[in-house]
Formats: structure tokens, C-alpha cells, sequence
């Protein structure tokens, strides 16, 4: 039996457990993620993967598909980070 916490996925749709929030396709819930991602508004995207399971799942691929690696970070990213 699974509880009543757990995200159910039916037909592409998200359905939240809570039936006073509106259900979106994911591929709403996407585009609304991209166009954040869009304007760098990654902030908004650490927000929204904090929010819910559901918004994790698709904001954390779209919040780490690129890392910069420049002078000031490279041994924090290299060696785990270093005070």
C-alpha cells in the first residue's frame, strides 16, 4: 500500500496528495522549469527542488546539467571542498 505522500504518476500527469492543489502535465511543470532556467534564475530552481519529491525529480537534472570550473572553484571541485 503505498502512502498517501508518495507521488503517483498517471498518464504524464503529476498528481499531488493534497486534491486543493490543481494538477499540471509534467510537460507544463517542464516548460515552467526551462524557461527559469532560461533566465538563470537558479535560486527559484533550488526553491522549487526543495518544494516537493515531485519538483525535485525534474528541477535537479535542469539545476546541474552545466558546472563551471574556473580558477577560484577547481579544488573545491576537484578535492571535495577545502576551507
Amino acid at each position: 500500500m503505498k502512502s498517501k505522500w508518495q507521488k503517483i504518476r498517471v498518464s504524464g500527469e503529476i498528481h499531488l496528495p493534497t486534491s486543493s492543489i490543481p494538477t499540471l502535465p509534467v510537460e507544463v511543470i517542464d516548460l515552467i522549469i526551462g524557461h527559469l532556467k532560461a533566465d538563470d534564475d537558479l535560486s527559484t530552481l533550488a526553491v522549487a527542488a526543495r518544494a516537493n519529491h515531485c519538483l525535485y525529480d525534474l528541477v535537479i537534472p535542469r539545476l546541474y546539467e552545466t558546472v563551471t570550473i574556473n580558477e577560484e572553484n577547481w579544488r573545491q571541485v576537484g578535492y571535495g571542498h577545502t576551507a
